[in-house]
């Protein structure tokens, strides 16, 4: 059963070495991640965007080439 069992001294020190990870992280890490995720999400909008702008050409060039094969006809 011993081995199932950590000492207080471990449990201590995996605490403190948790802790001081997390404060890492949360500090100089978390904000690269977020930076990150702000960026792609505004990459993403762009591209929607865009998408919709080249519809809505694509579907205006249709109206255009429609008017000019309706006159020829």
């Amino acid at each position: 059963m011993e081995l199932f069992t950590p000492d207080f001294g471990l449990i201590f020190w995996m605490f403190v070495s948790f802790a001081i990870l997390f404060f890492i992280l949360w500090k100089w890490g978390w904000p690269v991640i977020m930076k990150g995720v702000s960026d792609r999400a505004d990459l993403i909008d762009k591209g929607v965007e865009y998408a919709q702008n080249a519809k809505e050409q694509l579907d205006h060039a249709r109206e255009e080439a429609n008017k000019y094969i309706d006159r020829k006809s």
